[in-house]
């Protein structure tokens, strides 16, 4: 699958997936000056030329796509740039799903994605270290039963670990130095210094959206909110949803048909279903990160490209709620969807207490021993931030939780073998605008409306697929939300996509 490979031993397993999950990509391989065997797997839409730079002294190969200084994918500024300031030049980097590969001075270097977003693991043995973007590639497995435990209950890891002993995850935001070394290359600035800006918000979506052509531009469009703020601020050729027609999801985007030149719709139960071998191929693929990936979103981002061939780059709205309305630090039990109608009681004052108990309510289907090894991991992680509590807790979900460790694996993972995915709120500046709002307000629903205060009406008007509006007073937002919810999943049990996908 596309992705950088670095000292892998049985290169045909890349060639058989890429062939049986019928993937297009274009392969570039190290020259032979450069001392590891590599490998990248990339989207010809996006390369038009081979994505390395190299000179006498400098070798650079990129996997994915990055944003330096104002421009895409612009290598060779960055290179120039390395050799006078060093690693110091990914400060300049301003968004982008990549992992890098310097040798430089005869040393090599893997240098990844502030948000991990381009997902890559690393073998590091005495002999020699390997890296693929799935540990499926990776040979010589050592299975951790611990892990796998943790996996099969709550249907994904944390931190950087796999379900193997000997395999983790790349560091968010980290560059490997062989042999055996992490640093972090650069952290977000201190957004608690920071005042939300509406106006920089929008300026930002529209100047970053317009590094694609419009001709290659395509957005998803859901229920939600997410979609439909970057559709808000930029235009768009091609948009697509799928589901059953009767879902939330599908009677929302119909709405904004007319904000795109072209709709695709589907459901699920109406493409070409795949094959039995591929998805079990989906499924191996996974094994060690996720029990069930869901193998049927690989099969409908399949049909969304074979109905947009000329779309290069999906604007995915990845991490949008959690921004807009700090899902990541609710809970859903019954008393936490008691304290989402009525966040002050719980969220005004916050405690060491209060944010073990929330990690818990969201980790229920761990054992004692496991939860601890989890808490454990967030405070290791967490410790040195100088951001607040619950800050501390929205990072370790979003860089070491259900965000890049479960999330991720669909709407990113998976697209990015037909397409360039562009996370639009992932992007730093956009991403620390919005972590800079208050907290209780932002879980409160009040920070919606500063979000949304100039966007116009006929998009923030349009209710949600759960029954609420960002004009809404907070309060009718939060019981709206709520309320609808019940009514779609328990009385009427209104079919989503998710249901479907269990039917594939």
């Amino acid at each position: 699958m596309r992705g950088l490979y670095i000292n892998i031993q049985n290169k045909e397993k890349i060639y058989s997936a890429l062939s049986e999950l019928e993937i297009t990509h274009k392969e570039y391989t190290f020259p032979d000056k450069v001392s590891d065997n590599g490998i990248i797997i990339y989207d010809p839409q996006q390369w038009q030329t081979e994505p390395v730079y190299q000179d006498d002294d400098l070798f650079i190969a990129v996997y994915g796509w990055f944003v330096y200084k104002g421009y895409k994918n612009n290598l060779n500024q960055l290179a120039k740039d390395f050799i006078l300031n060093g690693f110091d030049v990914f400060n300049d980097i301003e968004g982008g799903i990549f992992t890098f590969y310097f040798e430089y001075k005869e040393r090599s270097y893997i240098v990844n994605d502030l948000f991990s977003l381009s997902m890559h693991f690393i073998k590091d043995d005495v002999q020699s270290y390997i890296v693929a973007p799935f540990p499926y590639f990776i040979e010589n497995k050592k299975e951790n039963e611990f892990f796998m435990s943790i996996i099969n209950k709550q249907k994904y890891l944390f931190g950087n670990f796999t379900g193997y002993d000997n395999i983790k995850r790349l560091n968010p935001g980290s560059i490997y130095e062989t042999p055996s070394s992490f640093f972090v290359y650069y952290r977000l600035d201190n957004f608690n210094k920071k005042n939300f800006s509406s106006e920089e918000l929008v300026k930002d979506f529209k100047q970053y959206t317009k590094l694609w052509d419009y001709e290659g531009r395509i957005i998803p469009i859901s229920g939600g909110l997410d979609s439909r703020f970057i559709l808000a601020n930029s235009e768009f050729k091609a948009g697509y949803c799928y589901g059953p027609s009767s879902s939330g999801d599908r009677k929302v985007a119909d709405k904004f048909r007319w904000a795109v030149k072209h709709m695709t719709t589907f459901s699920l139960k109406d493409i070409v279903q795949p094959r039995k071998k591929q998805k079990e191929l989906i499924n191996e693929i996974f094994n060690g990160l996720r029990p069930d990936p869901q193998s049927g979103l690989f099969f409908a981002f399949k049909n969304v490209k074979s109905k947009n061939p000329d779309s290069v780059a999906d604007y995915d709205g990845f991490l949008g709620d959690v921004l807009q309305r700090n899902i990541y630090i609710t809970f859903g039990t019954k008393v936490g969807n008691f304290y989402k109608l009525f966040p002050k009681l719980f969220y005004l004052k916050i405690n060491d207490n209060k944010i073990m108990r929330i990690l818990r309510s969201r980790y229920l289907s761990l054992s004692e021993d496991e939860f601890r090894y989890l808490y454990n991991d967030f405070l290791v992680r967490t410790d040195s931030l100088q951001v607040t509590k619950l800050n501390k807790l929205k990072l370790y979900e979003l860089f070491y939780g259900r965000g890049t460790r479960k999330i991720i694996h669909g709407g990113v993972t998976m697209k990015s073998q037909f397409f360039s995915v562009v996370p639009m709120f992932c992007f730093k500046s956009i991403f620390e605008n919005l972590m800079s709002l208050d907290n209780l307000e932002t879980v409160s629903h009040q920070s919606i409306v500063k979000i949304w205060k100039p966007i116009d009406n006929k998009f923030s008007k349009i209710k949600t697929d759960t029954g609420y509006t960002p004009s809404m007073a907070p309060i009718h937002a939060r019981v709206a939300k709520l309320s609808n919810g019940f009514v779609r999943k328990v009385m009427i049990k209104e079919k989503s996509f998710s249901d479907e996908l269990k039917e594939m």
